[in-house]
């Protein structure tokens, strides 16, 4: 049985720092910020509207007037509150605001401490490697808005409307077992792949929360990801091939043909598969690997 080393680096988010703001701005004399949050997309299993409980949101006024760096948090009626009152100038007022996300488990995942300068110039984080559970794979989301300009007068009366979309790639390994391993019993009510391995993944990535572009240096370390067994649906008497579904956050780059392999033991048998061809993975994309098992023999136990 083959051993593996995972090098877990914690998933990096954005911890909150210190901001900067207008002290001259009266409650009395400016109306308070109110918001409107909302994930793009509908498909990803993983950080959804729903899901969402914090974010980090940059405000900046014209010329520097009043600057906000703050964290928006879902309250229990479900509304969005920021961890200080965040306040319009006046109603001529124009802001420029930006946000973003990571870490569906809060902060203790957090690794990098952002200030206004962090927040504009990037950080490296880390792909989180034990996706193994649903709050694992939310938390290993990065959820993003790149910088946005909103008048008050187009606020709808001081809502700050924020749309944060993925900023990783989804991939989905579709595993099919072959017709004969249903003739012999092989997993007629659960998945009987276990040890499921995704190796050859990039172990870090930059992000860039004003602009929401995350990108992938040249030269970089390559991990293991524990991916989510998101589905698995056993055959049947007229449909036999059983297939195992796991779900991956990872960085978006191009994993060049040979490079991404997937592990996992099928009875007593290691298995590897290969990509055979290049991976294009985008930012905010999601895509399905199909991988078949062909049925093998020594699996099945002798009787």
């Amino acid at each position: 049985m083959k051993t593996y080393i995972y090098t877990l680096i914690a998933a990096s988010a954005l911890a909150l720092a210190s901001c900067a703001e207008d002290t001259s701005i009266k409650p009395e004399q400016a109306g308070q910020m109110r918001f409107a949050v909302s994930v793009e997309g509908t498909t990803k299993t993983s950080m959804t509207s729903t899901d969402l409980q914090q974010l980090y949101l940059k405000v900046d006024g014209p010329g520097s007037a009043f600057s906000y760096l703050e964290s928006i948090t879902k309250d229990q009626n479900g509304n969005w509150v920021a961890s200080k009152p965040l306040l319009w100038k006046n109603e001529d007022a124009v802001i420029t605001y930006s946000a973003a996300s990571y870490g569906a488990l809060g902060k203790e995942y957090f690794n990098a401490q952002v200030t206004n300068e962090l927040f504009t110039s990037g950080a490296y984080m880390g792909i989180l490697t034990d996706q193994s559970t649903q709050a694992n794979l939310n938390a290993a989301d990065l959820l993003t808005m790149k910088a946005t300009e909103l008048a008050f007068a187009n606020s709808n009366g001081g809502v700050v409307p924020i749309t944060l979309s993925h900023g990783l790639a989804k991939v989905n390994f579709a595993v099919t077992l072959a017709d004969e391993y249903f003739d012999k019993g092989v997993g007629l009510e659960s998945c009987p792949l276990k040890e499921v391995i995704i190796g050859g993944v990039a172990s870090t990535f930059n992000f860039m929360p004003l602009t929401g572009v995350v990108t992938v240096p040249a030269t970089i370390a390559r991990v293991a990801v524990t991916p989510f067994l998101g589905s698995y649906v056993p055959g049947t008497e007229t449909a036999k091939a059983s297939v195992a579904t796991f779900e991956s956050i990872l960085a978006p780059e191009t994993i060049a043909a040979g490079k991404l392999h997937l592990y996992f033991t099928l009875g007593t048998k290691d298995f590897e598969w290969t990509n055979s061809e290049a991976l294009v993975l985008a930012q905010g994309g999601e895509y399905t690997v199909p991988v078949s098992v062909a049925f093998d023999p020594d699996v099945i136990p002798e009787p």
